[in-house]
């Protein structure tokens, strides 16, 4: 696959959404960035997770009320919030805001372009070869930390908006139009502390594309 195959960005109208209705609609796209080295890297979203709301404690703007932290949910749907959490960043798309701040996480993506550049990048021990064998592809971008590893992407792409280079979401194959709800499959979001959020660590909020080899778990 090469860059020309690609869309081009998504309008950032596309974002302006419900949470979950955004969570779902992000599978099958593609996620693209152009590195400081200037190759192109891109994988197809996979697995999101949906984060919004007041009465989420699991999110980050629960309060209802902006930090330096969490500043980013509050502002225009489509732009990125970055955080960083045991060394690690994670990268999520907001989603609709005002008073409801909310933002999906991308939680794994299936490679497409320039393995090698992501390999290098997550100081992976694979041989340098766009034809890898599943085992070392499923390692490159099987969660967000490494994914955000392999893409380059860290704190200073919080609160840029996605529809321009370096960093942008193109058309891809969305999964609700191209195979439809049924390939879509919804879990418990992963890693939330019980003690810490109570029963919302059993919503159903994480979506995943049904038969990937690319989910995180």
């Amino acid at each position: 696959m090469t860059s020309s195959t690609y869309h081009p960005p998504l309008s950032l109208d596309v974002y302006d959404r419900e949470v979950h209705e955004l969570a779902r609609d992000l599978l099958g796209r593609d996620l693209v960035r152009r590195l400081s080295s200037g190759e192109l890297v891109a994988g197809r979203i996979v697995e999101t997770e949906a984060y919004g709301g007041t009465d989420d404690p699991a999110n980050h703007a629960n309060t209802g009320e902006p930090t330096e932290r969490n500043e980013a949910m509050f502002g225009q749907p489509g732009t990125a919030y970055v955080y960083s959490i045991y060394a690690y960043h994670c990268f999520n798309v907001v989603a609709r805001a005002g008073r409801r701040p909310a933002a999906v996480l991308i939680r794994a993506l299936q490679p497409l372009e320039s393995l090698p550049a992501m390999a290098e990048r997550r100081s992976l021990e694979i041989e340098p070869r766009e034809e890898m064998p599943l085992s070392d592809r499923q390692d490159l971008l099987t969660g967000p930390g490494k994914l955000c590893e392999a893409f380059e992407i860290d704190g200073t792409f919080d609160q840029v908006p996605l529809d321009d280079p370096p960093l942008w979401i193109a058309e891809g194959e969305p999964v609700l139009r191209t195979e439809g709800p049924s390939a879509i499959e919804q879990t418990p979001r992963i890693g939330l502390n019980p003690d810490t959020v109570g029963e919302a660590s059993e919503w159903p909020w994480r979506y995943v594309v049904a038969d990937s080899d690319y989910l995180s778990r």
